[in-house]
């Protein structure tokens, strides 16, 4: 009996602790535009902008810090990137993490904060992969993403 109320306490307390990680999106609150790319995309590199590419011809609206546009991307075997598109210049720019964490709740058009995660393989040569998950906040001035904090790495069940 002890051992399922010690269990039982745990569970409550690791939920109370989640519950008061979950980030606060409105203390990064941006204004949202109505806007859309008008010229070419620029920056990054040849391959990020052809992924990126569908921002340009589906005239898409902003997703993420009030006028830009988040994705991410894999290359088809599994591996993952994520890179964003300023929708008043075209400037494209990779981002430090490989994808938002939950697609639809990592990231607000009206916020800069994302939730993210990141893969790396586990052992050199193995397949195994682990991952580390965290915040990022877009840095408007420095345009550049900037990591306010990240999990231990762990083991991905595969």
């Amino acid at each position: 009996m002890l051992k399922k109320t010690c269990f039982a306490l745990a569970l409550v307390l690791i939920g109370s602790q989640a519950y008061a990680e979950a980030p606060d999106f409105k203390a990064y609150a941006v204004p949202v535009e109505n806007v859309t790319l008008k010229g070419p995309l620029k920056g990054a590199n040849d391959q990020v902008r052809q992924r990126m590419a569908w921002v340009k011809t589906k005239a898409q609206k902003p997703n993420f810090a009030g006028h830009y546009v988040l994705d991410s991307f894999g290359c088809g075997t599994g591996c993952m990137a994520s890179a964003l598109v300023d929708l008043r210049t075209g400037q494209v720019y990779r981002a430090p993490f490989h994808e938002p964490t939950h697609e639809e709740k990592s990231f607000r058009v009206d916020s800069r904060l994302v939730e993210f995660s990141k893969y790396n393989y586990y052992k050199p040569n193995s397949p195994e992969m682990m991952q580390v998950d965290g915040l990022a906040l877009w840095d408007e001035d420095k345009k550049e993403f900037r990591i306010l904090k990240q999990s231990k790495p762990y083991k991905m069940e595969m």
